[in-house]
């Protein structure tokens, strides 16, 4: 219990716990998890298996991603159809297909590159390196080895190698960009009548017998969800941030602690002529340069004005209408050359000429100014938001160790935590596994932790649930409901309305496809549709991937097939219910000849893309053609 507040008190910067979301969210599909002898299998790839716990926590992150991803939309019935189980198991299936396919072709992960990969990793720098110290903190707050870390790192790299050099090998010849602008910007020209299903309403009659049998038939749509309602105590290093002094001693203190960080580096205001010489350039060109250079030197030596030479001889088109001026600027922001020279000379001292690629430069520095630190009055504010930060902090990790003892110690009750530490209860609204209330039950932790066993069931406190940086909270139940049947009389009319509606729109279908047939027969779509009193609509001319209307109809316009002597005819059925006529007028395929030749290359890049990851998939799919794979999906039921 207590190494939750261990974990996470090994340094007093807030921020990198906010740090660790990186890891697990940046890595996770890597899919290489620890796995025991005897544990329960979703599959067996070859002579490896993956793991119930592999599947569990893969099918756990993306239920969290995608409520994330959804936020107050989400619920666990959209949730369970956007996360099949058997797609998880499949990813993870394929994932270890791709690492043994790349190990076998001899594809690897060196030391020195896994090494320059970790290094890369934002979460694990400080002060932007690399720190070993904070890579292996980070690693056992979130429970993990550098080990079982970079065994997982190097799995992703080697299947990403193995993409790469599928995905990104494929060329887009001219015939392919060729016929895919013609596809991609066809557009098709089109007449349609709706058919309402509102119309048919009216006459549909439901029995009482209707609904009592759709009812029964779908006990589980008209369920009351269990739903729970929790008191809870709240621990936050921002409410002893507000309480915490700062004097000039301690500021003080700070400062010289920190004043490392304060530095000011030397800067130097200079102008400059610049000669351009062109790298290509014949050694007559650059001697002739370097000729008018070192004569300008000379003459600016003698006193003539640095500011009218700039103006009249300066290839620069930045500075020189500007007398050469550059302004102050610091080190490693100019060319290595350029930038020794001008560090190198005294205030009004003028410079030989100095090459770059650019040519060549003659150099005056105007103004120094001397590196310096930052006075203690111009960080102040910055100072005491720290010191309170760190104090606040300190005294959080102490207060949140007792408060994890606490409710611990106590586990039937939240009383102790109240009378020792003075944190008052707070409650919730009900809510339920999917969420439905707003503060803390909009966090998955707990939401999580308030239908566990422990919480749920048996009525204990829960451990510190972390909900933000330095933010934990321990919760309890304070009531809970069980799921429930919803009475019948309570949702007949619901239940009437969704009938009329399904029989209005089995209808309007069943109109639909007997016009149909007769436009297939030679009718005229223009007389049929004023005989059924029909709305048709103008003609209208659509591109492949328009967003405008109704999605089904304009994916139906672009499956039809058209004979060149008459036109094509189909039954939509559109996302309100309602169904469409259609007749497709003709096709016009994009214009290769139209294209500019800057879209042209952005389109065989794309065209690239999609027919590399093809490709991938393909070679996917050969891939667990040939191994050999045993699927355990009992065990995920």
């Amino acid at each position: 219990m207590l190494q939750f507040i261990r974990d996470r008190a090994q340094g007093w910067i807030a921020w990198l716990i906010v740090g660790l979301l990186i890891i697990p969210f940046a890595l996770w599909g890597i899919n290489q998890y620890f796995t025991g002898e005897g544990q329960a299998q979703v599959a067996r790839v070859n002579d490896t298996n993956i793991s119930l716990r592999q599947y569990q926590q893969a099918l756990a992150f993306q239920r969290d991603r995608v409520r994330s991803m959804m936020g107050a939309n989400a619920n666990a019935e959209m949730v369970d159809r956007l996360v099949r189980p058997q797609d998880v198991v499949q990813s993870l299936v394929e994932n270890e297909v791709l690492v043994q396919a790349a190990r076998d072709a001899d594809f690897g992960v060196s030391p020195k590159d896994l090494r320059q990969q970790i290094e890369s990793i934002e979460a694990f720098q400080r002060d932007g390196k690399f720190s070993k110290e904070q890579y292996e903190q980070l690693l056992r707050t979130q429970g993990d080895s550098t080990s079982s870390f970079e065994d997982r790192l190097s799995r992703a790299v080697l299947t990403n190698q193995m993409r790469t050099g599928i995905a990104d090998t494929v060329v887009a010849s001219d015939y392919d960009l060729e016929q895919y602008i013609k596809l991609k910007n066809q557009q098709r020209e089109f007449r349609h009548a709706i058919i309402d299903s509102n119309s048919f309403v009216k006459d549909i009659v439901v029995s009482d017998d209707e609904i009592k049998n759709y009812y029964q038939a779908n006990l589980s749509r008209y369920m009351d969800e269990e739903r729970v309602r929790l008191e809870y105590v709240e621990l936050k290093a921002d409410d002893f941030k507000e309480k915490i002094a700062v004097t000039e001693e301690d500021l003080a203190a700070l400062y010289e602690e920190e004043k490392g960080r304060y530095g000011v580096d030397e800067e130097r205001k200079a102008r400059h002529i610049l000669i351009p010489v062109a790298a290509e350039a014949n050694d007559d060109v650059k001697a002739e340069s370097r000729k008018k250079a070192e004569a300008l030197v000379l003459r600016l030596r003698a006193g003539e004005d640095f500011a009218k030479l700039a103006r009249e001889n300066s290839g620069d088109p930045g500075s020189a209408d500007k007398g050469g001026d550059l302004g102050f600027f610091g080190k490693n922001t100019m060319a290595p050359a350029f930038e020794a020279a001008a560090f190198s000379l005294k205030k009004g001292e003028i410079s030989d000429p100095v090459q770059t690629s650019f040519g060549l430069h003659i150099i005056r520095v105007d103004e120094i100014r001397e590196a310096t630190i930052k006075p203690l009055d111009k960080v102040r504010t910055e100072l005491t938001d720290q010191y309170k930060t760190r104090k606040a902090e300190m005294q959080y990790y102490d207060v949140a160790e007792n408060l994890a003892t606490l409710a611990y110690d106590n586990s039937e009750s939240l009383a102790a935590v109240v009378e020792q530490l003075g944190l008052p209860i707070k409650e919730t609204a009900f809510f339920t596994r999917s969420g439905g209330a707003p503060g803390i039950a909009m966090d998955a932790k707990v939401r999580a932790a308030a239908f566990a066993e422990d919480v749920l069931t048996k009525g204990f406190n829960s451990e510190p649930l972390e909900i933000g940086a330095n933010h934990v909270v321990v919760i309890r139940i304070k009531e809970h409901k069980s799921a429930a049947q919803k009475a019948l009389e309570s949702v007949k009319e619901s239940i009437r309305n969704v009938l009329v509606k399904e029989q209005a729109n089995q209808q309007a279908g069943k109109l639909g496809e007997s016009l149909l047939a007769e436009l297939n027969k030679g009718s005229d779509f223009t007389a049929l549709a004023a005989a059924h009193k029909l709305a048709l609509q103008d003609a209208k001319k659509i591109g492949r991937g328009d967003q405008s209307g109704d999605a089904a109809l304009g994916e139906a316009v672009f499956r039809m097939v058209k004979a060149a002597d008459k036109p094509a005819y189909n039954l939509v059925t559109l996302a309100n219910g309602n169904h469409a006529l259609v007749e497709l007028v003709a096709i016009s395929d994009g214009d290769p000849a139209t294209v500019a030749d800057a879209e042209k290359d952005k389109l065989r890049k794309e065209l690239a893309q999609r027919m590399g990851n093809t490709s991938y998939e393909q070679y996917v799919d050969y891939l667990k053609s040939k191994a050999s794979i045993n699927y355990h999906l009992e065990n995920i039921q």
